[in-house]
């Protein structure tokens, strides 16, 4: 009906048209909101952004009838400020509108994963998707422009003539493009699980899980540096160390393992580094995210004894399926990255023996020390359709 009335906007009776489909784009947008449980999430966010965006197109046509008729409403800025105040009187969130986009703007993208959870409001909304578009690029906007690619390619700059050190720099920053990422998806797992969101968080974790798997594959190319390639080149890496990584610590730090004197090992961090990670030990983690679902479900989560039943409930109870299987995620969450840390202890091994690692390591002998780390050690103790303990 809505991409009907967007085509007349020249009919006879235009006026009372677009007032009718204005009122029954608010009526739609009310029963959405009434309807959103996470089981249907994703389906209820494509019919959200459908409305959405029809009802801009609507708006758009209203604006240019009232122009051609001289009606007061021709003025932007004041049919903004009515949309607004009818909004909050609905007590319903209101879609922004943005101004003309501007041919030769183009929104920068973020230099930081997104921002942290406020540990002091962890119970915020979190801003539903809208049917927004960018502003426009430039007509002669290139592939090159857009992912930045002269700064980017210029980064790989071997220190050496040693045919694999370029395989070596690639695979590392490889890595740490998608370390970035995995923060980005994982806050955003953890900002909706806190806002009570089950279904939306275990679609980023799953993301998160396929962006492991390809860290894992892309480590797999070390694989194919013999060791006598690697000690070609590895005095130019002087005191660097791949455990000097950021986000390497940053995603530990947001997914749960937190030892309290972690940062203060790390005499490498910059300053920014070091303010990224206080930040994150700071915020909640991604178990917390968890917790605040299943006490939103009626359990009792206060000790590790009470949260064992809790956990064994949702894997009897169907009602409870969502949070079983964002469980389940966060278990495949912890086991990609353990498979990763493995791989990752056999390669050094495989390459330098036992010897001294880089950085004042030990070496592989560090690296297979922490292995049997968990994020979620509460969540393998707990079996699939298990009964609890008396």
């Amino acid at each position: 009906m809505l991409g009907q009335v967007a085509a007349d906007c020249h009919a006879p009776d235009q006026e009372a048209i677009l007032s009718a489909a204005l009122q029954a784009a608010d009526t739609a947008m009310q029963a959405l909101a009434a309807l959103h449980t996470t089981d249907r999430w994703e389906r209820l966010e494509q019919l959200r952004e459908a409305v959405a965006g029809a009802r801009a197109t609507v708006l758009t046509c209203t604006m240019a009838i009232y122009r051609g008729t001289g009606h007061p409403a021709a003025d932007t800025d004041d049919m903004t400020d009515r949309h607004r105040t009818r909004a909050a009187q609905e007590q319903r969130p209101m879609r922004k509108t943005l101004p003309k986009p501007q041919a030769s703007q183009c929104p920068a993208a973020p230099t930081q994963p997104g921002p942290p959870c406020d540990s002091a409001d962890t119970a915020r909304a979190i801003p539903q998707t809208t049917g927004r578009t960018a502003p426009a690029a430039p007509a002669d906007f290139t592939y090159g422009q857009y992912l930045r690619l002269p700064a980017l390619l210029a980064q790989h700059a071997p220190a050496s003539a040693a045919h694999d050190e370029h395989l070596f720099i690639t695979v590392h920053q490889v890595h740490e493009l998608w370390f970035q990422l995995l923060l980005t998806e994982l806050s955003g797992a953890r900002d909706r699980m806190l806002a009570g969101e089950a279904q939306p968080a275990r679609i980023r974790i799953e993301r998160c899980r396929a962006i492991e798997h390809t860290l894992l594959d892309t480590l797999h190319l070390l694989d194919t540096m013999t060791p006598h390639n690697f000690l070609a080149f590895r005095g130019c890496l002087g005191t660097a160390s791949g455990a000097q990584s950021a986000q390497f610590h940053e995603i530990e730090i947001l997914s749960r393992r937190r030892d309290s004197d972690r940062i203060g090992r790390m005499g490498w961090l910059t300053p920014t580094e070091r303010a990224r990670l206080e930040e994150r030990m700071a915020e909640p983690s991604l178990w917390d995210g968890f917790l605040r679902l299943l006490t939103g479900a009626g359990h009792d989560v206060s000790t590790r004894q009470l949260r064992r039943p809790a956990l064994a409930a949702i894997t009897r109870d169907p009602d409870q399926q969502p949070l079983f299987g964002l469980a389940q995620s966060l278990l495949g969450h912890d086991q990609s990255w353990s498979l990763w840390r493995t791989h990752h202890a056999q390669v050094a091994e495989r390459q330098i023996g036992r010897r001294p690692g880089t950085g004042g390591t030990p070496g592989a002998a560090y690296l297979q020390a922490h292995l049997d780390t968990r994020f979620f050690p509460e969540l393998w103790e707990t079996p699939p359709h298990s009964d609890p303990e008396p």
